[in-house]
């Protein structure tokens, strides 16, 4: 695609840092093994999310937020996938990158979480504060009850995934400011009592 049009209404030195980071994300795709599919998924996504991008005012500091989480997806189609194919997912993903740098670097390292930018009634609407125990409960079903070192990754991945809908919700003003830190409370006391249950299941009930 030609990026002259999508870039004309930024600064010189903003046109200047996104052909940077461009010509910076293209050398550290020839670092990496990328099967046929990949490239072809990432042929077709690239230009979508390059025109959505650099049509912002903050287009440089979006597109280092990005290409950072690219970079670490690269090799793992199915996430090029889901955001070539989603375009909603893929408009998500700008704008909460956009709007927050930890948003980004959490995306980038647990990509897991790309799959919560498919539904935007969960991803905007964190869960209820009173629901968050019986919500990790149901989550936590999904794993073998004997098997720990999957339990403890389905912890983290449910954290993850709440504190991602935290965030997006504030971002997107559909969680007032002052519920933020009684949902972060309500998230880490669920999470404080699954570990107690599990090391209960594993050592036994400490003695009174």
């Amino acid at each position: 695609m030609t990026l002259r049009p999508v870039l004309a209404h930024l600064s010189e030195d903003d046109r200047k840092q996104v052909l940077t980071l461009i010509a910076d994300f293209r050398k550290e795709l020839d670092k990496r093994t990328i099967g046929p599919r990949g490239r072809q998924v990432l042929d077709h996504l690239m230009p979508h999310l390059l025109s959505d991008v650099c049509a912002r005012e903050d287009a440089a500091v979006t597109l280092s937020r990005i290409t950072a989480l690219l970079v670490g997806i690269v090799t793992r189609t199915t996430y090029l996938e889901l955001l070539s194919e989603f375009p909603a997912a893929l408009k998500h993903l700008i704008s909460l990158c956009a709007a927050s740098p930890m948003i980004a670097s959490q995306l980038a390292r647990y990509p897991l979480l790309l799959d919560e930018l498919l539904d935007p009634n969960t991803l905007y609407q964190p869960t209820a504060t009173d629901a968050y125990r019986d919500e990790l409960r149901q989550y936590l079903l999904r794993v073998p009850e004997d098997d720990e070192e999957q339990q403890l990754e389905a912890l983290r991945q449910f954290k993850q995934a709440q504190l991602l809908r935290i965030a997006a919700a504030d971002i997107a003003g559909t969680l007032p400011v002052m519920k933020v830190s009684d949902h972060l409370t309500w998230l880490a006391e669920a999470m404080i009592d699954a570990v107690v249950q599990q090391a209960w299941v594993s050592n036994g009930c400490p003695l009174r």
